[in-house]
């Protein structure tokens, strides 16, 4: 599972970490600090890509970023400390919010959801419904007069009976569900029910009704068994077997828990620091990515770049043209302290340290070592995000968790 990381210099911008000869791995991420046009987007997943659209990434028509601009800028032509005067980074404090805690409920939760979500149905032709078929069904209201209610009929829709949010459970008839229990596929009767006392029609509120039912098909959930074969078929990295399965759930909630810790450090070094300066070449391009993301977006789309701003976006392109800048200063202020904290500890990019930091994250990505990380990516990106893990890690090894109320 090799990934893109050059996204990773983009996470606090919302941007995909995307991945590279992969299409099934692909989250969007947020900083949680301020909504912005990117939390309406729903995440695409690679794999939909070519479904949408067929364009090869590198037809995509972006703004000059790191492939065109100085390669180097984060390293040799850039030193923080010249922008940044760096406050205390050292002896800070941290809780876990309890949304974070990931219990073991909540990983059957979730198992349960993705069996759910991998369900089918089968057409039943041999018994009568009951609770949780999904069935197609027809009801007409009628009042006392034997006219149709309006609005209170449907025809042909299909209802999963007793889940309590159904086409035939909003029209807030007591027993409208429960009548289709029982009845077989062509069946069709004629039942007596009575809207609530509280019904919020206050003319129907306590009327009875005559209610006209026919039920077309039944429908039977059924859901996968829990195997490592249904593990396999998820396809997620590294997941074959069941136990693999739960350890990839608990990882990736264990993240967001890791990513919450890390936002709420980050900004309490940025708080206790002054940026005297943004370097403008990093600004510019921080916005360019942030960017580039809504164009290659419109593209995977079909629609051009100010069709997507408009249609999909609901803003004027100058608003988010300042919303990129804002992100980007917001996302530069963070690489100016971890960069600092790196050159304040007299930390080196020769070091074996450097190297081994390398190594662990090109296997997180997917790839052998630091070497062949920098062969996919570029050693700006690639050292930039090096500089910012270790920076990273100076905080929070000198930080301590405060148990959350």
């Amino acid at each position: 599972m090799k990934k893109n990381l050059s996204k990773l210099l983009v996470i606090s911008l919302l941007l995909t970490l995307s991945a590279c000869g992969s299409s099934s791995d692909t989250t969007a991420m947020t900083n949680g600090q301020k909504e912005t046009a990117a939390d309406s987007i729903v995440a695409i997943e690679t794999e939909d890509k070519t479904e949408l659209h067929d364009t090869e990434p590198s037809e995509i028509e972006t703004t000059e970023t790191a492939d065109q601009a100085d390669e180097d800028f984060y390293i040799t032509n850039l030193k923080a400390l010249d922008y940044i005067t760096l406050g205390n980074y050292k002896g800070l404090t941290y809780s876990i919010d309890d949304e974070y805690t990931f219990t073991e409920d909540n990983l059957q939760e979730e198992i349960n959801s993705l069996l759910q979500n991998q369900s089918s149905y089968n057409k039943i032709t041999d018994r009568a419904a009951k609770e949780g078929d999904y069935c197609l069904v027809s009801y007409t209201i009628y009042d006392s007069e034997k006219e149709v209610i309006d609005g209170m009929s449907a025809d042909k829709v299909y209802s999963t009976l007793g889940s309590g949010d159904t086409a035939v459970s909003g029209v807030l008839v007591e027993g409208l569900e429960e009548s289709f229990y029982g009845m077989m596929p062509g069946e069709a009767k004629t039942v007596t029910l009575i809207y609530p006392e509280d019904y919020y029609l206050s003319d129907m509120a306590g009327l009875e009704v005559q209610v006209d039912l026919e039920l077309y098909e039944i429908n039977e959930l059924v859901e996968p068994e829990l195997n490592d074969e249904f593990a396999a078929s998820l396809e997620y990295p590294g997941v074959s077997t069941v136990e693999e399965l739960k350890e990839y759930i608990r990882d990736y909630y264990n993240a967001e828990a890791d990513d919450a810790i890390r936002d709420e450090l980050i900004a309490q070094v940025i708080e206790n620091s002054t940026i005297n300066e943004y370097p403008e070449q990093a600004v510019s391009y921080r916005k360019n990515l942030y960017l580039d993301s809504y164009k290659e977006m419109a593209q995977i789309y079909g629609i051009t770049y100010e069709e997507f701003i408009t249609e999909y976006l609901d803003m004027a392109q100058s608003e988010l043209e300042l919303e990129a800048e804002y992100y980007a200063e917001e996302s530069v202020a963070s690489d100016l302290v971890l960069q600092a904290i790196f050159e304040t500890e007299g930390l080196s990019m020769e070091s074996e340290d450097f190297i081994s930091e390398g190594d662990t994250l090109a296997k997180e990505y997917g790839f052998e070592d630091l070497n062949e990380l920098i062969d996919a990516n570029g050693k700006s990106i690639v050292y930039s995000a090096i500089i910012a893990e270790m920076g990273y890690k100076v905080i929070l090894e000198n930080a301590t968790e405060i148990k959350a109320n």
